[in-house]
């Protein structure tokens, strides 16, 4: 009964941790600034002015990226803009800078 309750205690915060589609700019954003300052504070720090300055860039390409695939009929899917969004989190710099992590949005 005990593991019962622990797993349901959980879902509410699993489903929580999803990413509805017009979230995923904002969330992609401020993944990729987070890992561009982490992985390389120079560049990061030449390029932009301040945080709101990189993550509303990187949230113009996720919304590049979500027209596009709009364009071509793509279908978004919560799970795998979950799973980019939690590999972008959890890359090596080395793995990083060589767009060496899985990101799909799309179905």
């Amino acid at each position: 009964m005990k593991r019962f309750l622990f797993v349901a205690a959980l879902i509410p915060a699993l489903v929580a941790c999803s990413v509805p589609e017009e979230d995923f700019p904002e969330t992609y954003g401020k993944a990729m600034c987070k890992q561009i300052n982490k992985c390389d504070k120079a560049d990061y720090e030449s390029a932009y002015d301040d945080d709101d300055d990189c993550r509303d860039d990187w949230a113009d390409v996720a919304d590049f990226i979500l027209d596009a695939g709009d364009l071509l009929g793509q279908t978004y899917s919560e799970e795998k803009a979950t799973d980019c969004i939690s590999e972008l989190k959890k890359a090596s710099c080395d793995d990083f800078d060589d767009g060496d992590y899985e990101c799909e949005v799309f179905e």
